[in-house]
């Protein structure tokens, strides 16, 4: 049996953490929800923090999933670009696949800063 490395180790033992923080945020955002709504429609008197706390639960739930995503590699993917490239070994339409999503989010990220840039001179 083949020794696994403290590295290893270590980077299973954080993705087990990791997962069990996940559904736990995860659960903690619904309650703050359910907990919300109750108080906004049945008792007339909605709680002023838990809409922004459920926010920011929601934000780092996101961030732990993505991370998990890679990690069990569950991402949803496009099967188009491998049957064009059947020539390419798997490694190089991965490598292939990330560089031309790479490019689309800079190009996505142009407009976004010129409008930010365009909003802060008008104020």
């Amino acid at each position: 049996m083949k020794k696994k490395s403290i590295v290893t180790v270590v980077n299973d033992f954080l993705y087990r953490i990791e997962k069990e923080v996940c559904w736990v945020a995860f659960l903690v955002m619904l309650i703050l929800l359910v907990v919300q709504v109750a108080c906004r429609y049945v008792l007339k008197m909605p709680l002023a923090w838990s809409e922004e706390l459920a926010r920011f639960v929601y934000v780092s739930v996101s961030f732990l999933g993505a991370s998990i995503a890679i990690r069990e590699s569950s991402h949803i993917t496009i099967n188009l670009l491998p049957s064009i490239l059947r020539k390419f070994q798997k490694d190089e339409q991965k490598q292939a696949g990330s560089n031309i999503l790479m490019c689309l989010l800079i190009l996505s990220a142009r407009p976004s800063g010129f409008t930010s840039q365009r909003a802060h001179s008008i104020m």
